[in-house]
């Protein structure tokens, strides 16, 4: 079993993704420091963080 991670930056701020093949995908968003699943994260995080960019999941 190997967990996943990137690394991208969204406004200046590092977002980590972590996932598996099997387990629930979540992102760790270390401007807001909280864990979100992907739907979560892109809806919420995303917009709260205002960014414009737009990642293909």
């Amino acid at each position: 079993e190997h967990e996943l991670s990137w690394h991208w930056e969204v406004m200046g701020k590092v977002v980590t993704y972590h996932g598996g093949e099997d387990g629930p995908v979540e992102f760790t968003c270390q401007h807001c420091d909280k864990d979100f699943f992907v739907q979560e994260h892109v809806e919420r995080t995303f917009v709260e963080h205002k960014t414009e960019k737009e990642f293909d999941l």
